[in-house]
Protein backbone atom coordinates (compact mmCIF):
# COMPACT_ATOMS: atom_id res chain seq x y z
CA UNK A 1 0.00 0.00 0.00
CA UNK A 2 1.71 3.16 -0.74
CA UNK A 3 1.77 6.25 1.88
CA UNK A 4 -0.80 8.40 1.86
CA UNK A 5 -1.78 12.27 0.03
CA UNK A 6 -1.72 13.51 3.60
CA UNK A 7 2.14 12.47 3.74
CA UNK A 8 3.00 13.79 0.46
CA UNK A 9 1.25 16.71 1.44
CA UNK A 10 3.38 17.03 4.71
CA UNK A 11 6.64 16.17 2.85
CA UNK A 12 6.06 18.93 -0.50
CA UNK A 13 7.26 22.13 1.58
CA UNK A 14 10.68 19.60 3.39
CA UNK A 15 11.09 18.32 -0.50
CA UNK A 16 11.11 22.11 -1.98
CA UNK A 17 13.74 23.65 0.86
CA UNK A 18 15.76 20.26 -0.18
CA UNK A 19 15.54 21.23 -3.62
CA UNK A 20 16.44 24.79 -2.65
CA UNK A 21 19.45 23.42 -0.96
CA UNK A 22 20.54 21.91 -3.66
CA UNK A 23 20.26 25.07 -5.65
CA UNK A 24 22.78 27.24 -3.28
CA UNK A 25 25.08 24.03 -3.56
CA UNK A 26 25.23 24.45 -7.22
CA UNK A 27 25.46 28.33 -6.91
CA UNK A 28 27.95 27.79 -4.76
CA UNK A 29 30.56 25.71 -6.43
CA UNK A 30 29.39 27.92 -9.64
CA UNK A 31 30.73 31.09 -7.72
CA UNK A 32 34.00 28.97 -6.84
CA UNK A 33 34.33 28.02 -10.17
CA UNK A 34 34.23 31.68 -11.14
CA UNK A 35 36.82 32.74 -8.44
CA UNK A 36 38.80 29.66 -8.92
CA UNK A 37 42.07 31.59 -9.57
CA UNK A 38 41.56 32.99 -5.86
CA UNK A 39 39.31 30.11 -4.06
CA UNK A 40 41.64 27.99 -1.25
CA UNK A 41 41.16 24.06 -1.68
CA UNK A 42 39.06 24.69 1.71
CA UNK A 43 36.36 26.14 -0.46
CA UNK A 44 36.41 23.33 -3.07
CA UNK A 45 36.58 20.68 -0.61
CA UNK A 46 33.82 22.16 1.74
CA UNK A 47 31.88 23.18 -1.28
CA UNK A 48 31.86 19.27 -2.65
CA UNK A 49 31.12 17.76 0.68
CA UNK A 50 28.09 20.21 1.14
CA UNK A 51 27.11 19.35 -2.54
CA UNK A 52 26.84 15.35 -1.53
CA UNK A 53 25.30 16.11 1.50
CA UNK A 54 22.01 17.88 -0.22
CA UNK A 55 21.99 15.10 -2.77
CA UNK A 56 22.00 12.78 0.07
CA UNK A 57 19.48 14.92 1.91
CA UNK A 58 17.17 14.74 -1.05
CA UNK A 59 17.24 11.41 -1.47
CA UNK A 60 15.87 11.29 1.90
CA UNK A 61 13.43 13.09 1.27
CA UNK A 62 12.33 11.33 -1.72
CA UNK A 63 12.51 8.26 0.31
CA UNK A 64 10.86 9.80 3.14
CA UNK A 65 7.56 10.34 0.58
CA UNK A 66 7.66 6.54 0.47
CA UNK A 67 6.92 5.66 3.66
CA UNK A 68 10.70 4.78 5.09
CA UNK A 69 11.20 5.83 8.38
CA UNK A 70 14.96 5.57 8.40
CA UNK A 71 15.16 7.99 5.37
CA UNK A 72 13.23 10.25 7.92
CA UNK A 73 15.65 9.71 10.66
CA UNK A 74 19.02 10.52 8.38
CA UNK A 75 17.18 13.94 7.20
CA UNK A 76 16.66 15.03 10.79
CA UNK A 77 19.66 14.29 11.96
CA UNK A 78 21.49 16.22 9.15
CA UNK A 79 19.23 19.00 9.20
CA UNK A 80 19.62 19.77 13.23
CA UNK A 81 23.60 18.97 12.62
CA UNK A 82 24.01 20.69 8.87
CA UNK A 83 22.73 23.53 10.26
CA UNK A 84 24.91 23.99 13.03
CA UNK A 85 27.65 23.09 11.18
CA UNK A 86 26.73 25.92 8.83
CA UNK A 87 26.17 28.36 11.57
CA UNK A 88 29.94 27.67 12.77
CA UNK A 89 31.31 28.14 9.32
CA UNK A 90 29.62 31.26 8.94
CA UNK A 91 30.32 32.85 12.56
CA UNK A 92 33.96 31.27 13.20
CA UNK A 93 36.87 32.82 11.82
CA UNK A 94 38.95 30.34 9.52
CA UNK A 95 39.94 30.17 5.66
CA UNK A 96 36.57 30.88 3.60
CA UNK A 97 36.23 34.31 2.39
CA UNK A 98 33.27 36.56 3.07
CA UNK A 99 30.43 35.27 0.17
CA UNK A 100 30.99 31.80 1.28
CA UNK A 101 30.43 32.92 4.71
CA UNK A 102 27.01 34.49 3.62
CA UNK A 103 25.92 31.64 1.56
CA UNK A 104 26.58 29.25 4.82
CA UNK A 105 24.62 31.65 6.27
CA UNK A 106 21.88 31.42 3.66
CA UNK A 107 22.15 27.01 3.73
CA UNK A 108 21.98 27.16 7.64
CA UNK A 109 18.62 28.64 7.27
CA UNK A 110 17.51 26.70 5.44
CA UNK A 111 18.63 23.31 7.19
CA UNK A 112 16.89 24.91 9.90
CA UNK A 113 14.28 25.06 8.57
CA UNK A 114 14.40 21.66 7.41
CA UNK A 115 14.81 20.48 10.51
CA UNK A 116 11.16 21.77 11.92
CA UNK A 117 8.85 21.09 9.28
CA UNK A 118 9.61 17.26 9.31
CA UNK A 119 7.12 14.96 10.25
CA UNK A 120 7.05 14.00 13.84
CA UNK A 121 8.16 10.62 14.85
CA UNK A 122 5.24 9.68 16.76
CA UNK A 123 3.02 10.61 13.61
CA UNK A 124 4.99 9.05 10.96
CA UNK A 125 3.64 5.60 10.36
CA UNK A 126 4.93 2.58 8.32
CA UNK A 127 2.68 2.45 5.36
CA UNK A 128 -0.46 -0.06 5.11
CA UNK A 129 -0.62 0.14 9.08
CA UNK A 130 -2.51 2.48 11.16
CA UNK A 131 -3.58 3.03 15.00
CA UNK A 132 -3.78 -0.77 17.26
CA UNK A 133 -2.13 -2.34 14.07
CA UNK A 134 1.10 -0.25 14.01
CA UNK A 135 1.05 -0.02 17.82
CA UNK A 136 0.98 -4.00 18.13
CA UNK A 137 3.73 -4.40 15.35
CA UNK A 138 6.08 -1.91 17.06
CA UNK A 139 5.01 -3.80 20.37
CA UNK A 140 6.10 -7.29 18.93
CA UNK A 141 9.30 -6.47 17.60
CA UNK A 142 10.01 -5.39 21.15
CA UNK A 143 11.99 -7.79 23.52
CA UNK A 144 9.71 -8.48 26.53
CA UNK A 145 10.68 -8.51 30.24
CA UNK A 146 10.53 -11.21 32.16
CA UNK A 147 11.50 -10.33 36.24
Amino acid sequence: MAPSDALHAQLRPVIGAQWINVGLCVSLLSVAFALRHSASPAVWVRSTIILLVSLFMLLCGMKMRRGRRWAYVRAKWIAVLGGVGFVGVAVLPGPFPAWMRIEQGAQALVFLALANPLPAAGTYSVPGQTGARRNNAVAERRPRRWT
